[in-house]
């Protein structure tokens, strides 16, 4: 009998009035579990809460970015890619992806690779299909891919301001903000590193929230953008003393030649940091110079290299007044000549420019440009970089 059959066949015996007296005799209910027991417990929890088995099949759910260049990287998520990354199988357009494509950053869930290129894609790109194959099924999914564009463009880095201005530099930590701007033509990965002439000391490049940083993600943007914050950790030794500098450098992940730095920014242990100019500069190059990229400006012995500086005003700066640019080097540096057109400047409606021609005669040997502008009327502008000449 069933445990539910016994116990209504109780509940009609009392309902008929049986008296107390009488002993009521219940069967036994046979082949009913002891649901207090430890084995009807797991019975019970077996029967009622299994679920399906787990779903391995491959599968890919999407792609970030959804269009993307050749030889840019690109993310395909699902679920169950296996590890190693190399372990899968993948092909576009029935273009095989070497192992050697895939990032190690790879997960069960996002599998990262450089796309291979891809031939006889249209100017505005096709819709093309990838294909996983790996030990739990394969999978398919489509995305637009673009034509291989070179990248182009410059790569900005301004110092930006000292955490603390009015606290002396001493042993421990300093912070120095800078500002990156990416004038490039495509979106970017840029390598960070940075250095101090500080014996001793280090430099870490870091997030705004001070978590070392080795690479930046950045969009293409505009010279007038604020730019995106990155900071430089100063670690300077117990007993160190005298003048150092720190410098931040930026190198695209497409092309090498894209690269910026903020120049050789000055402070002096055991005083407080000096202010930071905020007329931000940039410069390329024409002529012979072949690079100003990383600060430094590279020629043939005795043909002028043309060295174009634009200057960013923030606001606020007056708009009357006409600014000196000056550039020098240092009067032990010799086999140097500069001169400049304008030697002033507007901060009108556009971003001014200076052009600087520089010829170094043969065997002159590496010197330091520095080329600044002023505010006549108010000191609180101004701004200045360093550059290295060398042939």
């Amino acid at each position: 009998m069933s445990r539910h059959r016994a116990i209504s066949a109780l509940l009609l015996l009392v309902a008929a009035g049986c008296s107390g007296s009488e002993a009521i005799q219940v069967p036994p209910a046979t082949g009913l579990p002891d649901l207090g027991s430890p084995a009807a417990a797991q019975d019970a929890a077996t029967s009622d809460d299994a679920g399906p088995p787990a779903n391995t099949a491959l599968e890919i759910t999407g792609f970030s970015p959804t269009s993307v260049h050749v030889g840019d990287e690109l993310t395909v998520h699902g679920r169950n890619f296996t590890s190693p990354p190399s372990s899968n199988t993948m092909s576009i357009a029935s273009l095989a992806v070497p192992p050697s494509a895939f990032k190690a950053s790879s997960t069960a869930t996002e599998l990262i690779f450089t796309v291979p290129n891809v031939t006889s894609l249209p100017t505005a790109g096709a819709t093309v299909t990838l294909q996983v194959t790996n030990a739990n099924g394969t999978a398919s999914g489509q995305f637009v891919l673009l034509p291989f564009v070179a990248q182009s463009g410059q790569m900005w880095v301004e110092p930006s301001q000292w955490s603390d201005p009015a606290k002396p530099i001493a042993s421990g930590r300093s912070v120095l903000a800078f500002r990156l701007k990416a004038l490039v033509t495509l979106a970017d990965t840029f390598a960070l590193s940075a250095t101090t002439s500080v014996a001793g000391a280090t430099a870490t490049v870091a997030d705004t929230n001070d978590h070392p940083l080795a690479t930046i993600d950045l969009q293409p943007t505009t010279i007038d953008n604020p730019g995106v914050e990155v900071h430089v950790l100063i670690d300077v030794p117990p007993g160190a003393s005298g003048a150092g500098t720190v410098a931040l450098f930026a190198v695209s992940q497409k092309s090498a030649t894209i690269a910026g730095t903020s120049g050789d920014e000055p402070f002096t242990i055991g005083q407080t940091p000096p202010p930071v100019g905020n007329i931000a500069l940039e410069a390329s190059v024409g002529n012979s110079g072949t690079s100003a990229n990383g600060g430094a400006l590279t020629m043939a012995a005795g043909t002028p290299a043309a060295l174009q500086v634009a200057f960013v005003f923030p606001a606020g700066a007056p708009t009357a007044d006409l600014y000196p640019v000056t550039a020098t080097v240092p009067a032990t540096a010799t086999g140097w000549t500069i001169t400049r057109s304008p030697t002033t400047i507007a901060n009108g409606g556009t971003i001014p420019r200076a052009t600087f021609d520089v010829t170094g005669s043969p065997g002159a040997a590496p010197a330091t440009l520095t080329v600044s502008v002023t505010c006549p009327s108010n000191a609180a502008f101004f701004g200045s970089k360093t550059f290295t000449l060398r042939q």
